[in-house]
C-alpha cells in the first residue's frame, strides 16, 4: 500500500491533546480479522442437511484452503482479500486516519476497519477465481465453486480488537 500523510492544523489545544491521545491509542490497539478456534466445521450430508463435524475445526479447514495441502490446492482467499482490494483498503484506511486526527474514537475506527475487512474476505471467497473443486467434491456438494458449501467459511470470518499489551502478555 502507498504511504500517505495526514496534515492537521490545530487551533484548539484541548483538541491537540485529544489527537495526540488518539494516535497513542492507535499504537495500543490492534484489529485482527480471521477465524477463531473452537468453531466446528459444518458438513453437508447426502440428504443435503448441514451438521457439525465434531472432529474438525473451521480454522483448520481455512488454513488448509488458504495454504493448500497434499490433497487440497491453495486457495488464498485471506491474502486475496488484501490483494484484490488494495486501493479500496488504502482509501478506507486513509479516511479513518483523517477521522482519528479530527478526534474520532480509535476503538470505533478500528471496529469499522475490522467490519470493512471482514466484508473484503467475504467478497474474496465469493468472487475469487480459484482452482475448481475436484470431481469427487463436485459430486458431493453439487458445485464446482470452491470455498462455498454450507456458507460457514464466508459467515465465520470475524474481527477482534485487542490491546498490544494483551498480545505481549500472552507470549
Amino acid at each position: 500500500m502507498r504511504d500517505k500523510t495526514v496534515e492537521v492544523k490545530v487551533k484548539d489545544n484541548e483538541l491537540a491533546q485529544k489527537i495526540l491521545e488518539n494516535f497513542r491509542d492507535l499504537d495500543t490497539y490492534r484489529v485482527k480479522v480471521g477465524y477463531q478456534r473452537g468453531t466446528k466445521k459444518q458438513t453437508r450430508g447426502e440428504d443435503g442437511k448441514v451438521s457439525e463435524d465434531s472432529r474438525v475445526e473451521l480454522v483448520d479447514v481455512v488454513a488448509a484452503n488458504e495454504f493448500g495441502t497434499s490433497k487440497i490446492p491453495a486457495r488464498p482467499f485471506m491474502q486475496n482479500s488484501v490483494d484484490m482490494y488494495e486501493d479500496k483498503i488504502a482509501a478506507f484506511m486513509y479516511a479513518r486516519l483523517q477521522e482519528i486526527a479530527e478526534g474520532k474514537d480509535v476503538v470505533q475506527a478500528l471496529k469499522e476497519i475490522g467490519a470493512f475487512q471482514v466484508g473484503n474476505v467475504q467478497m474474496a471467497i465469493r468472487d475469487g477465481e480459484y482452482v475448481p473443486n475436484a470431481p469427487r467434491t463436485i459430486a458431493k456438494k453439487h458445485s464446482s465453486k470452491p470455498l462455498i458449501d454450507t456458507g460457514q467459511m464466508r459467515q465465520g470470518v470475524h474481527y477482534q480488537i485487542t490491546k498490544k499489551v494483551d498480545e505481549e502478555d500472552a507470549k
